[in-house]
């Protein structure tokens, strides 16, 4: 009968201390970002390192049939996976969107670790110095991370430029639309509305002003955290093309959860620009196109993500730009 309790605790416990595991992982990494020696969550030894030992943990600590079993040791360890992410959440710790960029690293990852385990097992089995061996397999498995850490922080990460781009058809003529992007009056509750970028934590345009109207002018933005964001104009052509540089005032606030996380460290944008095509005297096509530099160890799949919290920005201005410019025909 106890022998029959001690087999059935030991999934609970797997998880419990994979849970335990990943919760350490995340301190440890969250409070050294930007150090010399650990990079922070979002580096390859937190991203695919630590998720191999929360999955190597989950099976290790399994009765012996469940780690037979092959979809045990895929799936299994997505249940920690899962868990670590809403404590996270609970807790403050990331962001909900940072979680979600996350999760599905983690859940192949962590599958990854189930399965080393798995086969390990399947070649031991039946060896009595097989926990033994186990654990000589395991501990590699949960201090890979730490190890792992002050090789890739002598590593330069790539960097990649990403365009975005979001059109929008307007009635309204090239001057009317114009003077609604190059400069922005404040933004009013009643033109709020849901937008991804918001949900997932990222501040949100208030307006911007335009000193020194021309190519020589500068745009000062400023948005709902207190982050203010300088503007030079780089491209001015009247009622056609409009671009301007993108430089955060390092005085102002900016630390909501995801953005402290990524800009500048990671994410850079380079230029911003508006558009015109006329399609006929009242009516005309609005492009708003963003140029960005992105430095981390995962740019195709974290490029993925930027561009729709990006795309989903750009769409959100566009629509404010638009009804005002329209209203005003």
């Amino acid at each position: 009968m106890s022998e029959r309790l001690k087999l059935q605790s030991l999934p609970a416990l797997g998880l419990i201390l994979a849970l335990v595991y990943g919760l350490g992982g995340e301190l440890i990494f969250k409070q050294s970002d930007y150090g010399d020696v650990i990079k922070g969550t979002l580096s390859i030894s937190f991203l695919f390192l630590v998720p191999m030992g929360i999955g190597a943990l989950v099976v290790a600590l399994s009765p012996a049939q469940r780690k037979s079993s092959w979809p045990y040791a895929i799936f299994a360890p997505w249940i920690a996976c899962a868990v670590l992410g809403i404590v996270v959440m609970l807790l403050a710790m990331e962001a909900w969107i940072c979680v979600a960029m996350g999760l599905p690293i983690f859940f192949v990852m962590s599958s990854l670790g189930g399965i080393i385990i798995k086969w390990w097992h399947e070649q031991h089995q039946g060896r009595d110095d097989n926990n033994l061996l186990g654990i000589v397999l395991l501990a590699p498995l949960l201090f890979s991370p730490l190890l792992f850490s002050p090789i890739e922080a002598r590593w330069q990460q790539p960097t990649v430029i990403h365009e975005v781009k979001a059109s929008v058809v307007v009635n309204a003529s090239a001057d009317a639309i114009w003077n609604e992007f190059v400069t922005v009056p404040k933004i009013q509750p009643q033109e709020e509305h849901f937008a991804w970028f918001r949900a997932a934590g990222l501040p949100h345009p208030v307006e911007a002003t335009l000193v020194n109207a021309g190519p020589k002018g500068v745009r000062y933005a400023s948005y709902d955290n207190g982050m203010k964001v300088i503007e030079p104009v780089q491209v001015w052509s009247l009622y056609d093309r409009y671009r301007f540089g993108v430089n955060l005032d390092r005085g102002s606030g900016q630390q909501t959860p995801l953005w402290s996380d990524v800009a500048s460290e990671h994410l850079h944008v380079l230029w911003v620009e508006y558009q015109i095509q006329p399609l006929s005297d009242k009516q005309v096509r609005l492009d708003l196109t963003s140029h960005y530099a992105l430095q981390t160890p995962v740019n195709p799949y974290a490029a993925l993500w930027v561009d729709f919290l990006l795309g989903d920005f750009q769409h959100y201005i566009l629509d404010i730009v638009t009804a005002r410019a329209e209203n005003k025909s």
